[in-house]
């Protein structure tokens, strides 16, 4: 949900003074650039939400990387030893 988040902050216009919308008599209509800062502000907020979950949610996944890593080492270690016991080098002679 963060990333998505991210993502459609992306894409979201910078509200300026120039990218007000002007009335019929020239004045800026002020509606547009609220609604705009609105939709920012509640991106912004959702964001702020998700980030802690989203940290958690990666430190998680960065500690069972590193628990498979670490079993996955020492099962391969176990079948080498055990190989080399068994079995010979597998070298041919010439």
């Amino acid at each position: 949900m963060f990333f998505i988040v991210l993502y459609l902050i992306s894409f979201s216009p910078a509200v300026e003074m120039s990218g007000f919308k002007e009335g019929s008599e020239g004045v800026i209509s002020w509606g547009w650039a609220i609604l705009q800062l609105a939709r920012m502000n509640r991106l912004w907020v959702l964001a702020s939400v998700c980030f802690p979950v989203m940290l958690a949610k990666q430190w998680i996944n960065v500690m069972q990387l590193l628990n498979a890593s670490m079993w996955l080492a020492e099962g391969d270690l176990a079948m080498r030893k055990k190989g080399r016991i068994g079995v010979s080098s597998g070298k041919k002679s010439c």
